[in-house]
């Protein structure tokens, strides 16, 4: 697994928009936890349980609304599998993002209250945009330091592979 950080440059109101995605997400967290029953520890029962309430209590869109709900199941399972967490439910500096973003060149599209955004972004090392382009997402967290905004992001490197079918039939 490859670990990156890029430090997001957002302007300020995209900023607030951040500070906003990231006040109600960690709201919705909580009032999850709080609506679940106890014995819910899968993501999927949880959201059959509270999507659609969710849904129109909050701006947050479908994907955030699975994020929570994947958030509320792992904290459960946690408490499960070790008896006692450090800490509550909130994430209060962190959105998970697996699949909900895009990134093309230096600039990154996430999913926030008001829609899809576009944020350029900056790496420490210039040989890290390579390392971005030749693997595969698997997860991004976005986080918010005394620095600014940054993304987590955890890659794995893309393999090839080559079928005979496939060379086979190009042959032809």
């Amino acid at each position: 697994m490859i670990h990156l950080t890029a430090r997001l440059l957002p302007d300020t109101q995209t900023e607030q928009l951040l500070t906003e995605t990231l006040a109600e997400f960690t709201r919705c967290c909580r009032w999850a936890h709080e609506r679940a029953p106890v014995h819910a520890l899968d993501m999927h029962m949880i959201r059959r349980l509270l999507y659609n309430e969710l849904r129109h209590q909050t701006e947050l869109g479908g994907m955030l609304c699975n994020l929570v709900f994947s958030v509320v199941a792992g904290y459960r399972r946690a408490v499960s599998d070790l008896g006692t967490v450090q800490g509550d439910i909130s994430p209060h500096k962190l959105i998970y993002y697996s699949n909900s973003l895009t990134i093309k060149g230096q600039q990154v599209s996430l999913l926030l209250l008001g829609g899809r955004v576009t944020i350029p972004f900056d790496m420490p090392k210039p040989e890290d945009y390579r390392t971005l382009k030749a693997a595969d997402m698997r997860r991004a967290d976005l986080t918010k330091a005394k620095e600014g905004w940054s993304l987590d992001l955890q890659l794995a490197p893309r393999e090839i592979f080559y079928s005979p079918e496939a060379i086979t039939f190009a042959a032809v």
